[in-house]
């Protein structure tokens, strides 16, 4: 599993998957995805990104995954945070 958290990321996602063998899963990692670029989700250009990464991911058979807010985002597989934990029945400490 690798995370994309910054534009540089998103501007070689494709190379990355193409030439790194063993990654099965993506990471948008939806705060660093923002901070790191000066926008936040929502915004023109971060969706811009995130829709580059979602894209290529699924385009190359990979999991997508995100933030537990994401849940209902087209492609997304994977999710992170309280909400998913909660939902497998496991204890949340």
């Amino acid at each position: 599993m690798i995370q994309i958290e910054n534009p540089s990321g998103v501007g070689i996602i494709d190379d990355i998957l193409e030439e790194v063998e063993g990654i099965d899963i993506v990471m948008v990692a939806s705060n660093d995805f923002g901070q790191q670029a000066g926008d936040r989700d929502g915004s023109p250009s971060y969706n811009a990104r995130e829709e580059i990464v979602r894209k290529s991911v699924l385009a190359h058979g990979k999991i997508l995954a995100g933030p537990s807010s994401w849940q209902t985002r087209p492609g997304y597989a994977l999710f992170q945070g309280r909400k998913s934990a909660t939902n497998t029945g496991y204890p949340v400490r």
